[in-house]
């Protein structure tokens, strides 16, 4: 199931005892043709389970632990969206040291995240540290397509959080943690299917190509949170469902993090909403040359959770 993966590949994902992706039987290699295969591996578990609450704060213990030995802190990328909500309310839960920051985009242009930021900061009561950017002179600077050449994204709305990702780990000494990652699966050819999309991972090639060691797939780094979701009875009975093509993974989702973390269910955030119009003029005009980065990697639900079984 697994190729070998060389020390220098090890290194960038110290964390991790579960995911990794590649083309062609390598793995975090690059795409050197559109018709290389994207492939993608998972960990078998060691241990049965235990809730998705306690899983989560295992991870950030597994993260935690390491920032400990390389004299870092976690800082937990947070956006207005549940997923690193979650992420937040487990580091919090496990009671060490880490902070917290965010992109504040000039004139307001990301607004309806920060509100949800600091309502979240003033409930569980922590701080925040922004980092202001003016995003639309921005995008489309050199820095923002070195980033895009680097992690070969054809998503502009993600370049901002590489920025992030850089300024925590070059200039704060932290080690960046992204709440992603998370358990998807949709109804495809008439079965449930686990999807990794290959665009989601210009994070991880954007780390491994600047030697920058994070946690970019919290709900992946072991292959026990990943059970966690996938065999709890909320997910389970989508699973049984009938066929419909409107309903994926992410309904039942948020249901497992209210359960958990009793947190507000809401839209899905990427944070550029309000400049999309801008992110999708700098896709068209910068990002082409990455478009053959945006495959899928699908297996059945029920063969992708027993390969992860013990």
């Amino acid at each position: 199931m697994h190729s070998v993966v060389s020390s220098d590949q090890k290194i960038k994902f110290e964390m991790d005892q579960n995911f990794k992706f590649g083309y062609n039987g390598s793995q975090h290699n690059l795409r050197q043709h559109q018709s290389d295969v994207f492939q993608c591996w998972y960990s078998k578990s060691i241990r049965t389970p235990s809730s998705f609450r306690d899983e989560c704060i295992n991870v950030c213990e597994i993260i935690n632990n390491y920032s400990k030995t390389v004299n870092k802190l976690p800082y937990v990328l947070l956006s207005g969206g549940a997923d690193s909500e979650v992420v937040v309310r487990a580091f919090l839960e496990l009671g060490q040291p880490f902070k917290v920051i965010t992109n504040r985009f000039d004139k307001n242009l990301n607004s309806h995240e920060i509100e949800v930021v600091e309502k979240l900061s003033k409930e569980l009561n922590f701080e925040v540290i922004y980092v202001d950017i003016d995003v639309l002179t921005w995008l489309g600077s050199p820095e923002s397509l070195r980033m895009a050449e680097q992690g070969k994204c054809f998503q502009a709305e993600m370049l901002p959080t590489m920025k992030l990702m850089d300024h925590v780990y070059f200039n704060l000494n932290g080690i960046p943690v992204l709440g992603n990652g998370d358990f998807y699966a949709n109804r495809l050819d008439g079965e449930w299917k686990y999807v990794e999309y290959e665009y989601i991972l210009s994070w991880c090639r954007y780390a491994i190509a600047n030697n920058m060691t994070a946690a970019i797939n919290f709900f992946q780094m072991t292959p026990e949170i990943v059970l966690s979701v996938g065999r709890d009875p909320i997910m389970l009975e989508l699973f049984q469902s009938p066929p419909s093509e409107t309903i994926n993974s992410r309904y039942a989702k948020y249901r497992i993090y209210q359960k958990n973390w009793n947190i507000e269910i809401r839209e899905k955030y990427h944070g550029c909403e309000l400049i999309q119009d801008c992110c999708d003029q700098i896709q068209q005009k910068f990002l082409s040359a990455y478009k053959p980065y945006t495959d899928k990697w699908k297996m059945p639900v029920g063969e992708f959770l027993k390969r992860l079984s013990k």
